[in-house]
């Protein structure tokens, strides 16, 4: 979702706004409930941007905000393909899309809730997706193909009204 997201926000003229990096304090330290919820509220408040994150519990918030919403359904096994590939290039280092003091590092935690994703986290953000929602645009990816050729409809259609 990152790169996704990274590459979303080059071709529409957006800035990227990666949940992750507000969210997490260095050393790995979850943001408290409420400064959470005022850093949420001050980055919807901006005019417009592409945000990436898996925070299920705000998506309601954020859809109300939004224009458009991009739902990575992939497979699990690209998911840990994913992971271990991030670990292996970016063990020890900071990623861009987190915030400064958190190295990438193995976590057993977050491993074993991608792996359940689809049974805990899914039928949820589907239940919200599927809320009446007229004025924001619902896409669903579900494969690598998918979002290449999502990407490529976007760049070819290039930043604007009607074409971001």
């Amino acid at each position: 979702k990152s790169t996704l997201s990274r590459e979303l926000g080059a071709a529409c003229g957006l800035p990227v706004v990666h949940l992750d990096r507000h969210y997490w304090q260095p050393g790995w330290v979850a943001s408290d409930d409420e400064s959470w919820r005022r850093t949420l509220d001050e980055l919807l408040r901006e005019p417009a941007w592409v945000m990436d994150g898996s925070y299920h519990i705000t998506l309601a918030r954020r859809l109300e905000r939004a224009d458009a919403v991009v739902f990575l359904d992939l497979p699990r096994r690209i998911c840990m393909m994913r992971i271990l590939w991030r670990l292996v290039t970016w063990f020890g280092r900071s990623r861009a899309d987190l915030a400064p003091g958190c190295p990438e590092q193995w976590d057993g935690e977050f491993v074993r809730w991608v792996w359940r994703w689809k049974q805990d986290v899914r039928p949820w953000v589907l239940a919200e997706l599927a809320r009446p929602r007229p004025e924001v645009m619902q896409i669903t990816l579900r494969s690598p193909r998918d979002v290449a050729g999502f990407l490529r409809g976007v760049r070819d259609r290039g930043p604007g009204p009607g074409g971001g």
